[in-house]
């Protein structure tokens, strides 16, 4: 689900111009470490 919604446009990439670049890669940054930890998580029980 995550995935999915990481690899098609969504409204809050619409709205981010190209100067919140920053604050997108800072977003996908916490998204994947985010996933990470669930899968550690998972994967640790």
């Amino acid at each position: 689900m995550l995935l999915a919604w990481k690899s098609t446009p969504h409204s809050l990439g619409a709205w981010i111009s190209d100067d919140g670049r920053a604050l997108r890669t800072e977003l996908d940054r916490m998204l994947d470490e985010l996933a990470t930890r669930i899968v550690d998580e998972v994967l640790a029980r």
